[in-house]
């Protein structure tokens, strides 16, 4: 059988554990194989072979495998006798049954076989795995050039929308993250939340903004800085100083 589960972070997979017993004494091994379109794919990893009895018990034995938080993996046992396990309830389709599958172990196939059924079912059968990291996310904001040295600065007119967008590349498989903006001259207040805020000058003035991030695991980055200068547009009108009598004129 093979259990479907996607681990909370990103990590190394270091241990496999199984909850159950065998008719009589024998082994047991336990593998991880990767997703295909909900149905269990190709095998990335096994465990040894580890000794079980007939009285129920955690088996836990070694293995190694990298994986990515939020993706779907399916967990692999077989036995060289006859097993029995528990189940919780699941969800859909959690649960694959091997195709009146009995050997040849200790071998697990490289690719799982068409399963015979599925059930919304969760079996006691779990991996241990360290946490990736930390490797914090990056902030650019991708509707202003990117600083080098100095900020670069970015000429308004008063009253003129200032969009500013910033794109985070996740160094640790995706995880969720909160993103804050700033303006220099008060670095510690939140200006605004989420990718993208906007900015209109009421007044003739300059401002420096950036954006800082935090992911789930509380690691964080600062983007680079963009300064917004806002001017007042000055217009200068002439009129003849002895216009013509009866001759009108408009501003529009």
């Amino acid at each position: 059988m093979a259990c479907k589960y996607a681990p909370a972070s990103s990590g190394t997979v270091t241990s496999m554990s199984w909850y159950g017993r065998l008719d009589a004494a024998g082994n047991v091994k336990m593998a991880i194989y990767a997703d295909n379109a909900g149905v269990p794919g190709a095998k990335l990893a096994e465990t040894p072979a580890g000794a079980a009895g007939i009285t129920s018990a955690w088996v836990t034995l070694p293995i190694s495998l990298n994986v990515i938080g939020g993706t779907n993996y399916w967990l692999a046992f077989i036995s060289d006798r006859g097993s029995r396990w528990r189940e919780d309830p699941g969800t859909a389709n959690q649960l694959a049954y091997y195709p009146n599958y009995v050997g040849p172990y200790p071998a697990f196939p490289a690719i799982f076989p068409t399963p015979e059924g599925y059930s919304a079912t969760a079996v006691s059968i779990y991996a241990t795995y360290t946490l990736s990291g930390p490797i914090p996310p990056t902030t650019t904001i991708s509707s202003l050039p990117v600083a080098t040295g100095t900020p670069p600065t970015v000429n308004v007119n008063v009253g003129t929308q200032v969009t500013f967008t910033a794109v985070v590349t996740h160094g640790n498989g995706g995880d969720p993250t909160t993103i804050n903006w700033y303006e220099a001259s008060n670095p510690t207040t939140i200006i605004g939340t989420g990718t993208t805020i906007t900015f209109t000058p009421a007044v003739a003035g300059s401002w420096e903004f950036f954006a800082k991030t935090t992911d789930s695991a509380g690691t964080g980055a600062e983007s680079n800085r963009i300064i917004v200068t806002a001017t007042v547009q000055t217009y200068t009108l002439k009129v003849d100083a002895e216009p013509e009598i009866n001759v009108a004129f408009t501003i529009s």
